[in-house]
């Protein structure tokens, strides 16, 4: 069985400016993603087996969509502000973004998530049961990143004690 989902990557500008961050707030805990893990995740993960993985390459091949950019705005504690368990860059909700997402399901055959979509890039994990130990309490630090995304990827998360680490399986490439 394979462990897989849907996403953005996140360029290597992207990367520069969050290990940037990372480098700046090593006093936060938690346990920080590698910057070549960094994405937006589109469509969580779900367990496939071998032979399912050429059909879902397939499939997502037929979705037509082109590019647009993805704005981060600020870096705080998520999601939940009451009982956090991420360090994560929020992007702004755009028509795009959702419009991808939902073409993807719809290509997948797959319905989505009912919470509501929150753009972002996961920086830092941590337990929630952690959190009332940390100094600060409140993280929110404005950014202006831009992201112009050009492309999605269905990618094969490998998980271990140490975090996960992400395979790319296939890249598949938006219009200009």
């Amino acid at each position: 069985m394979k462990r897989i989902f849907v996403g953005i990557l996140a360029s290597d500008e992207i990367k520069a400016k969050a290990f940037e961050f990372c480098s700046q707030h090593q006093d936060l805990p938690g346990q920080w993603i590698k910057p070549k893990n960094l994405h937006i995740t589109l469509v969580p993960p779900w367990e496939i087996t071998e032979h399912e993985a050429h059909d879902i390459k397939q499939k997502l091949k037929k979705v037509d969509f082109q590019q647009f950019e993805v704005i981060f705005e600020d870096i705080s504690f998520g999601p939940n502000p009451t009982r956090p368990r991420l360090i994560w860059a929020r992007g702004s909700a755009s028509k795009q973004i959702d419009d991808l997402r939902l073409k993807i399901y719809e290509v997948l055959g797959q319905t989505p998530d009912s919470r509501q979509f929150a753009p972002h890039m996961t920086l830092a994990r941590f337990r929630p049961e952690d959190f009332k130990r940390f100094v600060p309490q409140r993280l929110n630090e404005k950014i202006d990143w831009k992201e112009k995304v050009k492309s999605f990827v269905l990618m094969q998360s490998h998980l271990s004690p140490q975090g996960a680490e992400y395979e790319v399986l296939e890249e598949f490439d938006l219009k200009r």
